[in-house]
């Protein structure tokens, strides 16, 4: 009996401890925290290199770290984190491209508790300044529906930095077809950067550009990388979009802004170019050609071109007879602009006092030589061959053949010192002059300043006065002006070249000696500005300045008087014996202008 009971003792043990068993395994104790121990970008893994400083667990569950400056979103987009969540807890993340918020829930081992964290986009802050912002040289290109409006037109955009990674961007004096539109200016651009080290700028804003176009909008969206700025602008107009490209080199700072021409040739120099071009103060460039030059001639003209250092041009045409514009560009982009106008139809109005004809004299007369063509060319020797009468054998005019510039003969006006005959006929200097026009001896005793009279007939607009001369000043200076009071003074002789033109209402109006210099009838004059002594050959090119109130009228009659002496003041019988000036090759330059 004893051993039944403890049998049964021992079984009752055993169910017991079975049943406290089972109930153990079917009632475990779960996890109820929820809580993101830690999370990490593991600096030994390759994409997760631009990471400068492990994210923070904020208080407020955010996740925050920072990156390098150079950092881009595509970089952002690949980062491998590392996260340590509560025990037994599990979590679930609503992405993995960390260029964007990514939010993460992590959930209690029981289940029932839910924790949200979210990890922050980090600040990127572009090295803009450096990278972006600048001045651009470049080039310009509109086209509307289809048809190009500008193109390739020098130009320069200005891109500042805005507030955080943003742009705006000017460019300015924007036109087409004659338009002038204002300035564009886009401000608050996005800009981001790719894994490539291209930073793209975009934006969309409404404009409003001048010339009646008014109010639109302008889409923009453009590219920078190494320096250089690739921009698309679509201007939407009534509906109509305006499409604006600019593609540009960042400029140093260093570059120069000379935007000149120096210098502008025909290369050959062809001879039917008969006024070399000239680079005018306004930008303008003017020729002129022979009056039989064709248009044929013009086209075949090539030009030779030089400007400032560093600075580059382009031409619009190669065709001359009509006008052609060059665009000169500086290396910092500023952009000058000449234009090579249609040449004027030149004639040339030449003296080269090749040809003489000579004079024979007589027992009242001295013998001389006056220049050719006669009808046209006149001098003192004229006057001064009645001197004879008085003693007086030297002339003031001679064809010099062994001292000239070219050709068969020059011209060789010297002063003559006649103050010991000096009388009311005879001045104490009659001073060796050569001009277009006549001698009226008519008036030669009674009114010698009335006998030269001065100027032929001439229909051109004149332009230059060239030609060469010599000059050597005498020794003694007479002050002639009173015959009856002669002094000598202490003075350089000088002598005088010019050429005047003006009108003569009719065909025997002439100026003389009294009012050559001073009548109001005077339109352009071209003068010598040194008089002074010139050893040698002196070459002169002078352009005819138009007196004030005073310009060319087809529809007039003009005379054109040139007038050479050996003393500049012997119009008022004043001057050096002996004082000679050597003339040769003259020409008046003139354009032909349609009535």
């Amino acid at each position: 009996m004893k051993k039944d009971f403890f049998k049964t003792m021992l079984l009752m043990l055993c169910t017991v401890f079975t049943f406290a068993a089972c109930s153990d395994d079917d009632d475990p104790i779960l996890g109820s925290e929820a809580a993101m121990i830690s999370f990490s970008f593991d600096p030994s893994v390759a994409a997760n290199s631009i990471v400068t400083s492990q994210p923070v667990i904020g208080s407020d569950n955010s996740i925050t770290y920072t990156v390098s400056e150079q950092a881009t979103e595509a970089q952002l987009a690949t980062l491998v984190p590392t996260v340590v969540v509560s025990s037994g807890a599990t979590y679930t993340a609503s992405g993995s491209d960390f260029s964007k918020e990514v939010t993460y829930k992590v959930v209690s081992e029981d289940g029932q508790t839910t924790t949200q964290y979210v990890v922050k986009v980090p600040g990127l802050t572009y090295p803009i300044e450096e990278q972006v912002a600048g001045t651009y040289k470049g080039l310009l290109n509109v086209e509307m529906m289809g048809s190009s409006l500008v193109v390739d037109e020098p130009k320069n955009i200005t891109v500042t930095k805005n507030k955080g990674n943003a742009v705006d961007l000017l460019l300015t004096d924007f036109s087409f077809q004659g338009m002038p539109l204002g300035d564009i200016q886009l401000d608050s651009l996005t800009v981001t950067l790719d894994d490539k080290g291209v930073y793209t700028f975009t934006g969309n804003q409404g404009l409003t550009l001048g010339s009646g176009v008014g109010d639109c909008t302008v889409e923009t969206e453009g590219t920078v990388d190494n320096g250089a700025v690739t921009a698309k602008l679509t201007i939407l107009w009534m509906q109509v979009p305006i499409n604006v490209t600019y593609t540009g080199e960042r400029l140093t700072g260093d570059e120069s802004g000379e935007a000149k021409m120096t210098a502008f040739s025909f290369t050959g120099n062809p001879s039917f170019v008969a006024q070399q071009p000239v680079i005018n103060d306004d930008n303008t460039i003017t020729f002129g050609v022979s009056e039989s030059t064709t248009d044929e001639q013009l086209k075949s003209l090539q030009a030779t071109v030089e400007v400032s250092a560093g600075a580059t041009y382009k031409a619009d045409g190669t065709d001359f007879s009509k006008d052609v514009t060059y665009t000169v560009v500086a290396e910092d982009g500023t952009v000058a602009t000449y234009v090579v106008k249609a040449p004027a139809r030149m004639a040339s109005l030449k003296y080269s006092f090749d040809e003489w004809e000579s004079v024979a004299g007589s027992f009242l007369s001295n013998a001389y030589d006056k220049p050719k063509p006669t009808n046209e060319l006149a001098s003192s020797a004229e006057g001064a061959g009645m001197l004879k009468l008085f003693g007086v054998t030297d002339m003031p005019i001679y064809k010099s053949t062994d001292d000239k510039v070219a050709g068969a003969a020059a011209a060789r006006l010297v002063t003559m010192d006649t103050s010991a005959q000096a009388n009311s006929l005879v001045p104490a200097i009659t001073s060796g002059s050569v001009f277009t026009g006549w001698f009226d001896m008519s008036v030669a005793t009674t009114d010698k300043l009335s006998s030269t009279r001065f100027g032929i007939a001439y229909d051109k607009k004149p332009l230059r006065f060239k030609g060469y001369y010599k000059y050597t000043p005498g020794e003694k200076f007479i002050d002639g002006t009173d015959v009856e009071n002669i002094v000598t003074k202490d003075q350089t002789d000088e002598c005088a070249i010019q050429a005047v033109l003006y009108e003569a209402e009719t065909d025997d109006f002439t100026l003389t000696g009294h009012d050559i210099n001073n009548s109001d009838k005077r339109v352009a004059v071209a003068a010598l500005s040194d008089g002074t002594a010139k050893a040698a050959w002196t070459s002169f090119d002078i352009p005819f300045t138009w007196l004030e109130g005073k310009t060319y009228d087809p529809a007039k009659k003009y005379k054109l008087a040139i007038v050479c002496s050996s003393s500049k003041e012997g119009d008022l019988f004043k001057g050096a014996g002996g004082s000679t000036l050597l003339i040769d090759e003259f020409e008046v330059v003139g354009e032909a202008v349609a009535k």
